[in-house]
């Protein structure tokens, strides 16, 4: 996947099928449908340890996309102006990431601006950028600092915004794209593409980048499953996918160190989401047994789970928090949705 179709993926909306399912017996997920009845395009942006989970979905008449906040069981419809919201993530503090457009002919021109969304004021916050930028915020640590991506003609580079202040930044050898993926209190994971055309990830920390290169690893790419684009949580530990001879694997990174994640019988691809504070690993892979469809992943204790949103077809994993609980896409013979999964506190781990 090209990093421009992974960036503009945050341009889906969600379709949702209402349904919960309680656990049925230790150590089992309680899923929860989020978008409301009849909405398409699913797609989740992030979610924060406290399972506020955040993303946009698009009204089926008048095709205009929203954004959303899920909080303790409460759907809301989150609008910047008239013409199109997109949130992307979500710190702890409740202050989101995302992008809207200004006008109609922004929509027009998919030109967007980028901002921030305090979740309790109810209240955003634009990024300065001139007006011949057009701009997506794709996360925010807990310090605020947000992370994007901007655009100016055929010139991409990724942007950091803190303390009211933006700046431009490519990764080395990628003078015309480079996309902002994740960041944490002090690294930040870009992507970018060189001259040739090919793919590398790098941490940012401290001004000096270090190039994300697993020693079998063809090319690293950083993203992960459905909306996902790369992580790094709050430990440090970084993540995605990457190439290798018999597909896509995946990987986290961490003081310097690899692991490398595959599914076991399914080759073509396995990617990463997200590691919780517990080492709960979570992720998707292609299931090869069923036409390749999406199935999600934790790995705990040494061993792989399937996770599949019941009644669905297909699941991908877009999050995991501190505690365990899963924000993801799914589908169905009947439309599209989105979730979160919850792991009750007397049950974790959960792997199902």
């Amino acid at each position: 996947m090209h990093l421009k179709t992974k960036l503009w993926s945050h341009f889906k909306g969600i379709a949702a099928l209402c349904f919960a399912a309680g656990p049925a017996f230790a150590g089992s997920y309680t899923y929860t449908s989020l978008a409301p009845a009849g909405s398409i395009q699913p797609a989740v942006g992030g979610m924060n340890d406290n399972d506020q989970v955040v993303g946009s979905f698009q009204d089926p008449t008048t095709y205009r996309s929203h954004g959303f906040l899920w909080s303790q069981g409460r759907f809301t419809q989150i609008d910047v102006g008239s013409f199109g919201t997109f949130l992307t993530d979500i710190n702890a503090f409740g202050i989101a990431t995302g992008y809207y457009y200004a006008s109609a002919e922004d929509a027009k021109n998919f030109r967007t601006t980028a901002m921030t969304y305090d979740t309790t004021k109810k209240a955003h916050t634009d990024i300065p950028f001139t007006k011949t930028y057009s701009a997506v915020a794709l996360s925010i640590n807990a310090n605020g600092a947000v992370v994007g991506s901007s655009f100016k003609g055929p010139d991409e580079k990724a942007f950091l915004f803190n303390l009211g202040k933006v700046k431009h930044v490519s990764v080395p050898n990628s003078p015309y794209v480079t996309v902002g993926v994740a960041n944490n209190a002090n690294e930040t994971m870009l992507s970018g593409v060189d001259l040739a055309n090919n793919e590398h990830t790098y941490l940012l920390r401290g001004g000096k980048f270090t190039q994300l290169a697993p020693p079998d690893g063809a090319s690293v790419n950083g993203f992960g499953c459905g909306s996902n684009s790369g992580f790094i949580n709050a430990s440090g530990i970084a993540g995605g996918s990457y190439g290798v001879s018999t597909g896509v694997v995946g990987f986290t990174y961490h003081n310097g160190h690899y692991r490398k994640y595959a599914f076991p019988g399914q080759p073509a691809q396995t990617t990463v989401s997200g590691v919780s504070s517990t080492g709960v690993v979570a992720g998707c892979y292609l299931d090869s047994s069923a036409n390749y469809a999406a199935k999600g992943f934790v790995y705990v204790d040494k061993t792989y789970s399937t996770i599949l949103v019941p009644g669905s077809s297909s699941t991908s994993i877009v999050a995991v928090n501190a505690g365990s609980s899963l924000a993801g896409e799914y589908s169905t013979g009947s439309g599209f949705g989105i979730f979160i999964a919850q792991c009750p506190a007397d049950q974790a781990p959960c792997t199902q």
